[in-house]
């Protein structure tokens, strides 16, 4: 009998704990030890993120259009492997017109942004910093045209994608530096 109550007991406690933990999941407040585990999740500031994933170096542009809202309007990122992405929105009409994603260098994918590239209508390559950038033209969610830029460092893959003209999104992209005054230009996460 002792031991019928002992395993209900036990029983109980897992399921509970298996209740909150996915409770915690669903309102994107997982405990810090199953951060690792749980894949990509939403942060309120770069500060919040940068704090939660260790990030000793962080490119942020130094140049942004008037025309977009700062602060991002959303921020996802994940540890294994590396990954960051934002949003931006017109500071008008609120409508969805950057996207900027960091990377780990060899994830062949990008993951998916809210400006949705259905088709690529071309692209081409062009001299970058100190190394070449391509730049894709799209067809995006609801036939908007959008341009993309990808260029990477020996470490991550940078890509802007966004309804903004090339010129703008280049002027972007060669203004991005490190958010602390350390020398890297690089994302650096601590192991």
């Amino acid at each position: 009998m002792a031991t019928q109550t002992v395993l209900r007991g036990s029983f109980v406690f897992i399921v509970g704990l298996v209740v909150g933990i996915l409770m915690l999941m669903l309102l994107n407040e997982v405990p810090p030890m199953l951060r690792d585990y749980t894949g990509i999740r939403s942060y309120a500031t770069i500060e919040e993120m940068r704090h939660a994933l260790k990030l000793q170096h962080f490119l942020l542009p130094s140049y942004f259009p008037k025309h977009l809202q700062w602060p991002p309007s959303e921020i996802f990122a994940q540890v294994q492997p590396a990954m960051v992405l934002m949003h931006f929105r017109e500071q008008k009409n609120g409508q969805l017109a950057l996207a900027m994603i960091v990377t780990d260098r060899n994830r062949t994918t990008l993951p998916p942004t809210r400006l949705r590239p259905e088709k690529l209508l071309g692209r081409e390559k062009m001299p970058f910093q100190a190394g070449m950038a391509e730049v894709s033209y799209l067809l995006c969610l609801g036939g908007q045209h959008c341009v993309q830029i990808d260029w990477s460092d020996k470490q991550f893959r940078y890509s802007l994608q966004g309804t903004q003209t090339v010129h703008e999104l280049l002027a972007i992209a060669h203004s991005m530096v490190p958010l602390t005054s350390a020398p890297s230009t690089t994302l650096n996460s601590e192991k």
